[in-house]
C-alpha cells in the first residue's frame, strides 16, 4: 500500500475515533502487510482518538505480524492535535495507536510519530501516548522482535509537545500487564515541554510508562534529548527518563537487555 494519506475533518469525528490503514481490529489477524505512509492526521478538539500506521486499535486477541510502515518522504508522519482544552487520552503508535489483549510481533516502524498539544495537563492514562509501535494499551498484550527506525516526538524548537506526554521507542504506556521482548529502538527522539510549565514525563527507549511489565533481550540504540529548563517539579511531576523503562508503577522485570 502506497502514499497512505488520512486527514479527516476533526469537527465532524465521533467521540472515540480510532485512525489507520485499518480503523479497529477486533479478533483479527493482520500479517505480511506493507503501508506506506504520507500522512495519518487528525487536528480537532477534546476528543479520545488512536492512530496508528496499521490499524488505529487492535483488540480482542488480534495479531499484528510481520507488518512494515514506511514514510513515503521526509514530510510523512502520524499525528495529531487538540485544538480544545480538554483532558483526553490521545494513542499514537507506528504500528497500532491502543492495543487491547493483542500481539504485535515482527513488526517494523520507519514513519516519525507526533503530537501537538499544548492543552491536555492529564498526568494518567487521560494524558497522549505516542510510541514507535504502539501508543496505550489495556488488557493484557505482547509486544515481540519489534523494530523503530523512526523519530517519535517534536523536533526541538518546534512546539509538538505540551504537558505530560509519554513516549516510548517501542511501547509508550502499559496500563496492565505487558511483555516486550527482543525489540530495538534505533533512532533518537526528543522533548520539548512548555518553558512556564511543571510537567510529568515519562520517556525511555524502550517503554515510558508501566505497569505489569516483564522487557527481556531488548536494545535501545538513540539518545533521548529533553529541553525543559523551568520545570522545577519533584515527585510527582518532573522528567522521567531512562533507555529502557522510564516509570515502572507496579511488578516489573527487565533482563538481558542493553541501552547503547
Amino acid at each position: 500500500i502506497k502514499g497512505l494519506t488520512y486527514t479527516p475533518d476533526g469537527s465532524k469525528l465521533e467521540m472515540y475515533s480510532t485512525l489507520g490503514f485499518f480503523g479497529a481490529l477486533s479478533g483479527a489477524t493482520v500479517k505480511n502487510l506493507t503501508v506506506e505512509v504520507a500522512k495519518i492526521y487528525t487536528e480537532c478538539p477534546a476528543l479520545e482518538f488512536s492512530l496508528g500506521g496499521i490499524a488505529g486499535a487492535a483488540c480482542n486477541e488480534s495479531t499484528i505480524l510481520n507488518c512494515t510502515v514506511l514514510a513515503a518522504n521526509d514530510q510523512a508522519m502520524i499525528a495529531s492535535k487538540q485544538t480544545a482544552t480538554g483532558d483526553v487520552r490521545n494513542s499514537l503508535g507506528g504500528i497500532v495507536g491502543l492495543v487491547g489483549q493483542s500481539t504485535v510481533e515482527g513488526c517494523v516502524n520507519n514513519c516519525p510519530v507526533r503530537v501537538q498539544n499544548t492543552f491536555n495537563t492529564n498526568n494518567g492514562s487521560n494524558s497522549y501516548h505516542a510510541g514507535g509501535i504502539w501508543g496505550y494499551n489495556q488488557g493484557a498484550s505482547f509486544a515481540k522482535s519489534c523494530t523503530n527506525n523512526a523519530e517519535i516526538g517534536g523536533k526541538v524548537g518546534e512546539e509538538f509537545w505540551g504537558d505530560s506526554p509519554r513516549i516510548g521507542g517501542i511501547v509508550a504506556t502499559g496500563n496492565s500487564t505487558v511483555t516486550i521482548e527482543n525489540c530495538t529502538n534505533n533512532v533518537s527522539f526528543d522533548f520539548q515541554a512548555e518553558d512556564t510549565k511543571d510537567v510529568l514525563a515519562s520517556i525511555a527507549g524502550i517503554a515510558a510508562d508501566v505497569k505489569g511489565l516483564t522487557v527481556t533481550g531488548c536494545t535501545n540504540n538513540a539518545d533521548i534529548h529533553v529541553k525543559n529548563l523551568a520545570n522545577t517539579g519533584n515527585g510527582g511531576k518532573g522528567l522521567q527518563l531512562a533507555g529502557i523503562v522510564g516509570y515502572a508503577r507496579a511488578a516489573t522485570a527487565v533482563a538481558e537487555c542493553v541501552n547503547n
